[in-house]
């Protein structure tokens, strides 16, 4: 068995650079919890991205505080998962924070014997490269790390708790409103059964 201490490549996407026809190629990677320089990166993430958004808070933040709680636990019972993209093309064993673009959690949670409800908890891109930033360099960071998860997590049911500015984005990808709930669900009837 071979354990792997370093952030995981997964895959390369394409982003659109905004106002030309240029495509930056990005890499999906998987952080590793057991390794110190994956949390030292999203240490930094966190802290240069609560910077750039003017000093509030950031998903950023809470992935790292989770990412570091997770790495403490022997077993984490919530299985979750790190994910980032990145402007990196190589060297994964030490992710150059200032190249992370966008973050995501996803977590997973038994609510009965024989049923596992799986969640998106967190998703977020580069303050300076968010959807409604007119000074943006790049476009669909949100979007392709979206797509990677919800590939990732294709058939498993699956809720997440949107913004308003995301919320468009989910329901256009199959998630759905439910009544009295405040989050969105996928591939969820069962789960809405055994909690209506």
């Amino acid at each position: 068995m071979q354990i792997n201490f370093q952030a995981k490549y997964i895959r390369n996407e394409y982003l659109p650079r905004k106002g030309t026809n240029d495509l930056e190629k990005v890499s999906i990677i998987k952080f590793t919890k057991l390794h110190k320089n994956d949390q030292k990166a999203l240490d930094v993430v966190a802290k240069s991205w609560k910077k750039l958004a003017g000093n509030k808070n950031t998903y950023a933040k809470d992935i790292c505080i989770e990412f570091r709680e997770a790495a403490l636990l022997k077993k984490d019972e919530f299985k979750r998962e790190f994910y980032g993209l990145t402007l990196q093309q190589e060297d994964f064993e030490t992710i150059n924070p200032s190249k992370i673009l966008g973050l995501a959690e996803i977590s997973a949670m038994r609510t009965s014997e024989d049923f596992i409800l799986h969640i998106l908890d967190y998703l977020e891109t580069h303050p300076n490269n968010v959807y409604n930033n007119e000074n943006r360099e790049y476009m669909n960071i949100g979007k392709q790390l979206f797509r990677y998860i919800d590939n990732r997590l294709k058939g498993l049911p699956t809720i997440l708790f949107p913004t308003k500015m995301s919320e468009q984005m989910y329901l256009n990808n199959g998630y759905k409103k439910t009544p009295d709930i405040d989050f969105l669900v996928k591939n969820c009837d069962e789960f809405l059964m055994l909690n209506g």
